[in-house]
């Protein structure tokens, strides 16, 4: 057997809960070791919010919040 590591990916994890129109949404932002952003997460009551329709409003309006508010969220 034989192995070569070809890449190491360091990611951080962001958790918040996040109010939108009488809601509470748990979100979850991947950033990379540069604080560049990977990927989002955001559920309601256990379920993942999917891109489309009134779910894909809530999911944009959350993650241009969350991306304009940012330095000041995660100091």
């Amino acid at each position: 057997m034989k192995a070569n590591c070809i890449s190491i990916a360091n990611s951080t994890r962001h958790n918040f809960q996040v109010e939108h129109e009488g809601y509470i949404y748990d979100v979850v932002i991947w950033t990379d070791e540069k604080g560049k952003f990977m990927d989002e997460e955001i559920e309601w009551e256990g379920h993942e919010l999917d891109g489309e329709g009134k779910e894909g409003e809530v999911r944009e309006a959350i993650t241009d919040y969350l991306a304009n508010n940012w330095d000041d969220l995660v100091k």
